[in-house]
């Protein structure tokens, strides 16, 4: 179950482990830092109205598919790389996957009904049909008002806004901390020994 890449074997079922257990490790850190990522991308792609128990699992789901397919670029691209111990390759690899979330995150929520204003927030503000306040942002009792800390399009939150100055630094540690998971679990072959 292992493919030539750069003189290296790929271990598939390695990968996928390795992704796994990155994706349960990140969720951790994640909740720890306040962000409950399958809320999160449940949210985003099955809307507001929907509950939460359908939620946490698409969210889960696709919080899951990622973390796995993260773990196979990471086999394929990242530890070929000979030269770097593997706390380099971790961070180096956090830092890619950082960008590529802040690059995704918001063209994925407003792909997923999000408004174009502010398309990481599904619930905007003025929408005539928010039971609060429509048109009043600063409304305490307004549940998609961006400084809600419960309003899982908090600017806080991965997918964007800059709230918060500490958000950036946030995602990246987090995102590390995966690539590092990653990278300690992931035992690769070598094409001689395959």
């Amino acid at each position: 179950m292992a493919e030539t890449s750069g003189g290296r074997s790929i271990n598939w079922g390695s990968a996928v482990i390795a992704g796994l257990v990155g994706t349960v490790v990140i969720t951790i850190t994640l909740a720890l830092s306040g962000t409950n990522i399958m809320k999160m991308l449940g949210g985003m792609m099955l809307g507001a109205g929907a509950s939460v128990t359908a939620q946490y699992i698409a969210g889960g789901l696709m919080h899951l598919m990622i973390g796995v397919l993260y773990g196979v670029v990471y086999a394929a691209l990242f530890a070929p790389v000979s030269g770097w111990n593997k706390v380099t390759k971790g961070a180096v690899f956090g830092i890619v996957i950082t960008a590529l979330a802040f690059s995704f995150m918001p063209v994925m929520a407003s792909m997923m009904g999000g408004d174009a204003a502010n398309p990481c927030n599904p619930c905007n503000p003025c929408n005539p049909c928010n039971p609060c306040n429509p048109c009043n942002p600063c409304n305490p009792c307004n549940p998609c008002n961006p400084c809600n800390p419960c309003n899982p399009c908090n600017p806080c939150n991965p997918c964007g806004g800059g709230g918060s100055p500490y958000a950036g630094l946030l995602s990246l540690m987090n995102h590390m901390v995966y690539g590092l998971a990653v990278v300690f679990v992931y035992k690769d072959k070598t094409a001689a020994s395959s």
